[in-house]
């Protein structure tokens, strides 16, 4: 495993861990929404989460292009062929109006 990550409510966050290639790699991506949170009376299936893949530059990280949607509970894997460099993920929930805004709970890693 390269990276795991999980957190509870997420709305808006990069991952806290990073992973580093070598060499051009294929990674996999294995991803669980759990549950949400913040969502009143809305049901789950309306939390609409991306995971994002991005890549370290010389000042910041910037998003690759690569990109995973999610509605509501479940898990998902994808798969990604990337170069050498040093990556972390980033995880957005949609705000569905002003006043309602769903936090994800979600777990998963990256491995090769």
């Amino acid at each position: 495993t390269l990276m795991s990550y999980s957190g509870r409510g997420i709305r808006d966050k990069d991952s806290v861990e990073t992973f580093s290639l070598s060499k051009n790699t294929t990674i996999h991506l294995e991803h669980k929404t759990t549950g949400v949170q913040y969502n009143g009376a809305q049901p789950d299936s309306k939390c609409s989460l991306q995971i994002a893949l991005l890549k370290k530059g010389t000042f910041s990280y910037a998003a690759t292009g690569d990109e995973v949607y999610m509605t509501g509970l479940g898990a998902k894997n994808t798969a990604w062929t990337k170069s050498s460099g040093t990556y972390r993920l980033h995880f957005a929930t949609k705000a569905l109006s002003e006043t309602w805004w769903p936090g994800a709970d979600i777990e998963g890693r990256i491995y090769k």
